[in-house]
Formats: structure tokens, sequence, C-alpha cells
């Protein structure tokens, strides 16, 4: 190691994703957005500005996890009604 080198040591990284393709896939989309986010602090920001974005589309029953499992309803069975309905 020469002068200018600092010394680094290398991590083993684990997967990132501990749930197989077919789990993420067949997964409910809420628990995927909550499991995807993991400091709390971004996790809460991150809910607040859901519930806003879910509210401001008319979503106002019910919790944000029933809110947002609507919505993912919704998309997966018509995408362009949201091109046309939500602007």
């Amino acid at each position: 190691m020469d002068s200018h080198t600092i010394g680094v040591r290398k991590k083993k990284v684990e997967s990132v994703h501990p749930l197989s393709t077919k789990e993420l896939e067949s997964s409910d989309p809420w628990e995927l957005y909550i499991y995807a986010i993991k400091a709390p602090a971004t996790k809460a920001k991150y809910c607040q500005r859901l519930r806003a974005f879910l509210d401001f589309l008319g979503y106002d029953q019910g919790s944000l996890e029933d809110k947002a499992r609507a919505f993912a309803a919704k998309a997966r069975g018509d995408s362009n009604s949201f091109e046309t309905d939500s602007c």
C-alpha cells in the first residue's frame, strides 16, 4: 500500500431483497412499499406524502394501507384511467 492509499475493509454485501422473485411479484403492494423503505424517518415522510397523494385522488376513506391497496388494484385494472382522471 502506498502513502496515498487509505486502507478500506471490504464488507460482504448481503442480498438487498431476501424475498424470492415469485414472492416479490405476488406480494401485497403495501407490504412491498413498506419493505423497500428502511430508514424510519424516510418511511414516515413517504407515508405522509402518499397519504396526501391518495387523498388528492379521492381515496379519503379507510387507513393508508387500505387506500394504497385500492389505488394499486385500480391501477392494475385500468392504467389508462389514471392518465385522464388524475390530471
